[in-house]
C-alpha cells in the first residue's frame, strides 16, 4: 500500500472555520509568519484555532510537529483527550483520511504523507531531544519551563520552522517578556492580544456571573482582560509597588549622602544568571548581569564595581558557588565583603520565618520610596514570588527551587536577588529620603572607608 496516496480528497483546515478574530492568527503561518504570540484571554479558543494550524501545516509539509503544554498530565487532558464546548475532539481536525498510525502512550499521530504530531509536556522536554520539528505550539507558555523553547528555537532556526505561542498572562513572567520581544520585532513576529471586549466571545453579562460565584477580581482582569499587573492572592510584592517605583524619578539631593551597597547573587545552575545590583540609599544605581562566569572571573568583576561606584558595603549570597567568590575576594584581592546567608534566622522572629524572608521584607518597603529602572527581569523577579504564613503566624517567601519547579516553571530571580541582598543588614542612613538644605554629614558612608580595604589600582 502506497501511504503517500491519498484517495479521498480533503478540504483544510477540516471541520473548522475560524471566527472574525482568529482568522489573523490562523492565517499567520501561511502568510509567511514564523513565530506567532496570541495572548488571547480564557475561553476564547486558542488551542482550537492552533491545533487546526498545527493540523493543516503537517497534511501539506511532511515533517514532525509538536504540540507543547505545560506537564504531560495536561497534554493528555487538554489536547491528546479534549474536546470543545459542544464535544467535538480536537484531534478530530486532522481528518482520518489522513491518519495512518496513533500511539495513546506517546500521544503522537503518524499521517499518511509521513508527517509526526506530537503532544509533549514541557515538564519532559528532553523525550524530543534529537528530533528537527518544523512546527511547534507552545500552549499556555507563561506557565511552562522555557527553557523548552530554549531547546527548540535553534532547531527551528536550521529548519526554518515556525513557532506558536497561545496563552493567558500569569504575570510579568517569562510570557510577558517574548510577548513584549515580538512587540518590538514585528517585522519577525506577529502578535496581538485579545480581551474579551476585543472577541465578544464571552460577555460582560459572564463576567458579572463569574463575579457573582467569588472570582476574585484580580483574576478576572488576568483571565479575561489579559492584565500582565493583575496580582495573585499570594503575590508578596503588588504590582503596583513595582510600577510606581519604576516611574518615579528621585532627585540627586535625594541620595546624595545615602552609602551605596552593593548586592550579589551567584548563578547556581546553568540557565541561571549571576548579577550586581548597586544602589545608593533609595536609587539603584546599576545592575550588571553575567552567565557562566566562574568564581575568579566574578571576583574581578566586583572588584571592579566596587572600584567604580565607591561602594561602602558588599553583600554576597553564600549559597553554592558563592562562598568561593567570597573567598577569592577576601583572600587573594584584599576586598572586604559580607557573607549574606539568607537562612539564618530573622531578627523579628515573630513576623518572619527566616532572614531570606525577613529581607523581601525590607525590600518591599524600600520600594514604596525607591527609584528603580524599567528592566524587565527586574519587575518580573519583583513580583514572581509569592508567600505564605506558616502555623506559627511567620511570612515565608517562596524558594528560587519552587519557583523553577513543575507546578510553577518560573526562571530563578537572580536580579531581585541581587538587590535582596542589600538588604541584609540595616545601615544607618541607607534609606532616608534626604533633603538638600540638611546639612548632615554622611559622605562616610558613600565612600565607605571603615569598611575597604586598601588596595592597589588593579584591584588584585
Amino acid at each position: 500500500m502506497n501511504n503517500n496516496v491519498v484517495k479521498k480528497e480533503v478540504t483544510l483546515p477540516y471541520k473548522f472555520i475560524a471566527r472574525d478574530y482568529q482568522r489573523k492568527l490562523s492565517n499567520s503561518i501561511k502568510v509567511g509568519y514564523k513565530r506567532c504570540i496570541a495572548v488571547w484571554h480564557r475561553r476564547a479558543g486558542k488551542d482550537k484555532t492552533c491545533i487546526n494550524v498545527m493540523a493543516e501545516q503537517a497534511c501539506q509539509v511532511v515533517g514532525s510537529y509538536y504540540y507543547f503544554l505545560p506537564t504531560y498530565a495536561q497534554g493528555k487532558k487538554i489536547i491528546w483527550d479534549g474536546m470543545d464546548k459542544a464535544g467535538f475532539k480536537f484531534l478530530d481536525h486532522f481528518p482520518p483520511e489522513m491518519i495512518v498510525g496513533k500511539n495513546s502512550t506517546e500521544m503522537k499521530l503518524t499521517l499518511r504523507n509521513n508527517s509526526i504530531f506530537q503532544v509533549v509536556g514541557t515538564d519532559k522536554f528532553d523525550a524530543i531531544m534529537g528530533t528537527n520539528p518544523i512546527g511547534c505550539v507552545f500552549s499556555e507558555y507563561s506557565i511552562q519551563n522555557p527553557m523548552a523553547w530554549q531547546y527548540i528555537r535553534p532547531i527551528l532556526v536550521e529548519n526554518s520552522g515556525w513557532a506558536i505561542f497561545p496563552y493567558t498572562p500569569r504575570g510579568m513572567t517569562h510570557g510577558y517578556e517574548l510577548y513584549n520581544t515580538a512587540k518590538k520585532n514585528p517585522h519577525i513576529w506577529f502578535s496581538e492580544l485579545l480581551t474579551i471586549r476585543d472577541t465578544g466571545a464571552v460577555t460582560e453579562e459572564d463576567i458579572e456571573q463569574e463575579r457573582a460565584g467569588g472570582m476574585p477580581e484580580d483574576l478576572i482582569e488576568q483571565e479575561f482582560f489579559c492584565s500582565w499587573n493583575a496580582s495573585q492572592s499570594r503575590q508578596f510584592i503588588p504590582f503596583s509597588l513595582v510600577n510606581a517605583a519604576v516611574s518615579r524619578e528621585l532627585k540627586y539631593p535625594n541620595y546624595q549622602y545615602a552609602p551605596v551597597i552593593m548586592g550579589v547573587d551567584i548563578a547556581r545552575f546553568g540557565d541561571d544568571k549571576s548579577v550586581i545590583c548597586v544602589r545608593k540609599g533609595l536609587k539603584i544605581l546599576e545592575i550588571k548581569k553575567y552567565q557562566k562566569f566562574n568564581t575568579i572571573e566574578m571576583a574581578r568583576h566586583i572588584a571592579v564595581t566596587q572600584d567604580e561606584h565607591e561602594v561602602g558595603y558588599t553583600y554576597i549570597d553564600v549559597g553554592n558557588m558563592g562562598a568561593g567568590v567570597v573567598d577569592h575576594l577576601k583572600t587573594a584581592m584584599g576586598r572586604h565583603c559580607t557573607e549574606a546567608n539568607s537562612g539564618e534566622k530573622a531578627d523579628d522572629k515573630a513576623k518572619y520565618f527566616n532572614k531570606r524572608a525577613e529581607m523581601w521584607g525590607r525590600m518591599r518597603d524600600w520600594l514604596k520610596n525607591a527609584d528603580i529602572p524599567d528592566d524587565t527581569e527586574l519587575i518580573a523577579d519583583l513580583t514572581n514570588p509569592e508567600y505564605d504564613p506558616n502555623g506559627k503566624g511567620q511570612i515565608v517567601i517562596e524558594t528560587k527551587k519552587h519557583m523553577k519547579g513543575k507546578q510553577r516553571n518560573l526562571p530563578s530571580p537572580d536580579v531581585a536577588e541581587a538587590l535582596l541582598q542589600t538588604f541584609y543588614e540595616e545601615i544607618m542612613g541607607d534609606d532616608d529620603d534626604f533633603d538638600v538644605t540638611e546639612e548632615r554629614e554622611r559622605n562616610k558612608y558613600s565612600k565607605g572607608e571603615d569598611r575597604r580595604a586598601n588596595v592597589d589600582e588593579t584591584g588584585y
